[in-house]
């Protein structure tokens, strides 16, 4: 994988300007209902006005995704069957959004994934936290080795929110929406 951008300069602009430090390969998960994704796909602006529109239905998991995407597949870049779908899985939708499409999970996907992230403990996560090997795969924003078990307890927290808000959409049949940007 790439690198998108150049680790010490990002590390500068976040010392000396915090008000951009939240500049990056953010992710932002939508639960939406599935007429909205079929209005999406056949309208691309109304998948455009859904993303830029955030709120009680949106959850920002800032630059925590790819670190999640390896603490449940052990690798930087492929989507495992199951549980290791929930970052880089689902279906492509619309444009480019900066990091390339969005991608969606429909409602009854989301029920799958809701039952198999209840499963998929913070302990067991922890468990395969490794910082070396994360930071030689190039897991996303680099910080594993240097920010060692704060590291760690930022990937717990954002993981914690992302099964709460795949019970949240599962319960009230929800699909889940995706995008890097």
């Amino acid at each position: 994988m790439r690198k998108l951008f150049n680790t010490t300069a990002l590390l500068l602009i976040c010392l000396l300007a915090p008000s951009v430090a939240h500049a990056g390969m953010r992710m932002t998960l939508f639960a939406i209902n599935s007429k909205a994704i079929a209005e999406a796909k056949k309208d691309p602006r109304k998948l455009e006005a859904f993303i830029e529109t955030e709120g009680p239905h949106s959850l920002d998991i800032d630059k925590s995704w790819h670190g999640i995407h390896y603490l449940l597949t052990g690798n930087a870049s492929k989507p495992e069957a199951g549980i290791g779908q929930i970052i880089l899985g689902g279906k492509e939708i619309g444009e480019d959004q900066g990091y390339g499409p969005a991608h969606y999970f429909t409602a009854e996907e989301v029920k799958e994934l809701a039952v198999l992230l209840k499963k998929e403990t913070p302990e067991k996560l922890a468990a395969r936290y490794n910082p070396m090997a994360m930071q030689k795969a190039d897991i996303y924003p680099e910080i594993w080795v240097r920010d060692d078990k704060e590291a760690l307890e930022y990937l717990l927290e954002y993981y914690k929110r992302i099964v709460d808000f795949y019970a949240r959409a599962a319960k009230h049949n929800q699909a889940i929406l995706f995008v890097i940007n």
